[in-house]
């Protein structure tokens, strides 16, 4: 991935072809070009050695004059005299534009820069949900399908030269096997956890998976996650488990998520069942009111959810969470651990200040590998907040 113009075209004032293109029009590039996996320090760099002529303050001024057609505050003149370095200027070019940019999947296919970050519709979410064109590439009745790479829209290129790189270290992220980029509804929980990159078990996957061959145990799995109208991919329904609807002709008892045979999903099961214990309140209720967005969709062996760097689906997940953010002002955020704040900074960017500055993230003990949501890592004043939101009050 690259820019379709010549680098001195985005960033350097003095050149003819700096002045042919629109700020717009560059800004719309580089979002797809940063969306897409590509570097721009590197690039900008390269303008510097391949060109003496030019110096850092010419292609400084031009990050500044970007940054101010990002945001529409200041000029660039006055941006470079803060005396940032360039490498912090680029940083927070990308930080604001990436704000702003988007790609619509439907009805029309195309991007576009966002008039004002702080206004987010719900059909404008959909619009962008890539997840949604991922969804028809499921093949149903395998789930478990060598050959088949199921993705969002410009991550299986990056994953794969990922796992080319990483071959041979044990590492990497499953490509023939349903990713898992969320479990229920982020759009109407109350409670949302941001978690961890989804753990792959070669032996559940396997196995569990040819259950799934009988059609109408598909069918019942499917719904839930793939479905037009109800599916959490979709984003349009569903509770993260739902134990009010049994299966016919199995005893003892079987609802349609005990077929979902993920390892990271049954952790959080478990852990959502401890808490209607811990906080004595009705199962069902629990499940109604959270779910929980994973930080890479990708199943992961051994490996750090941004391992492959940021992909387009971790742009979508930063527009998914201002959108929750913005429209959903009851809703709370609870981070397992240290470790994945630090992650989620990555995907959030300014975004995760918002959201602390508001009071509505949690952030459990430093040391907490296994990701239990003990009560006992909360102050009393997050536990009572926490009991209300998931009670639904």
């Amino acid at each position: 991935m690259s820019l379709p113009r010549t680098y001195r075209t985005y960033f350097d004032p003095h050149c003819a072809e700096y002045k042919w293109v629109s700020a717009e029009q560059k800004l719309l590039e580089i979002g797809h070009a940063v969306m897409h996996g590509f570097d721009l320090h590197e690039c900008v760099r390269e303008i510097l050695r391949s060109h003496s002529h030019v110096s850092e303050d010419d292609v400084h001024l031009g990050v500044c004059e970007l940054i101010s057609a990002a945001t529409g505050n200041s000029s660039g003149l006055i941006l470079l005299r803060r005396n940032n370095t360039l490498d912090v200027d680029i940083d927070l070019l990308i930080e604001y534009l990436m704000r702003r940019y988007r790609v619509r999947f439907a009805p029309d296919s195309g991007h576009y820069l966002a008039d004002d970050t702080n206004k987010f519709c719900r059909q404008e979410l959909d619009e962008i949900n890539g997840w949604k064109v991922a969804a028809g590439q499921v093949d149903w009745h395998n789930l478990y399908k060598f050959g088949n790479f199921v993705a969002f829209p410009g991550d299986a290129e990056l994953i794969r030269e990922y796992n080319l790189r990483a071959a041979g270290r044990n590492k990497g992220f499953v490509s023939h096997i349903v990713p898992e980029p969320w479990y229920g509804n982020p759009a109407n929980a109350r409670v949302i956890i941001l978690g961890d990159a989804p753990r792959y078990d070669d032996f559940v996957s396997r196995i569990a998976n040819q259950a799934l061959r009988d059609h109408r145990l598909t069918e019942e799995v499917a719904v839930r996650l793939f479905d037009d109208f109800g599916g959490w991919w979709l984003l349009g329904g569903g509770c993260f488990y739902d134990s009010t609807y049994n299966l016919n002709g199995f005893e003892p008892p079987m609802h349609p998520m005990d077929l979902y045979n993920s390892p990271t999903y049954r952790h959080w099961l478990d852990q959502f069942r401890r808490w209607a214990s811990w906080f004595k309140i009705d199962d069902q209720a629990v499940m109604d009111n959270v779910a929980v967005i994973n930080a890479t969709a990708y199943l992961s062996i051994d490996d750090e959810p941004l391992a492959a760097g940021l992909l387009p689906s971790h742009y979508f997940l930063l527009h998914l969470v201002n959108y929750i953010f913005i429209n959903n002002p009851e809703t709370i955020f609870v981070i397992p651990s240290e470790r994945l704040y630090a992650v989620w900074q990555k995907i959030l960017g300014d975004s995760m200040t918002s959201i602390m500055a508001s009071n509505r993230v949690m952030i459990l003990s430093k040391d907490n590998p296994r990701l239990n949501l003990s009560p006992r890592n909360l102050s009393d004043k997050e536990k009572d907040l926490l009991k209300r939101r998931i009670s639904g009050k």
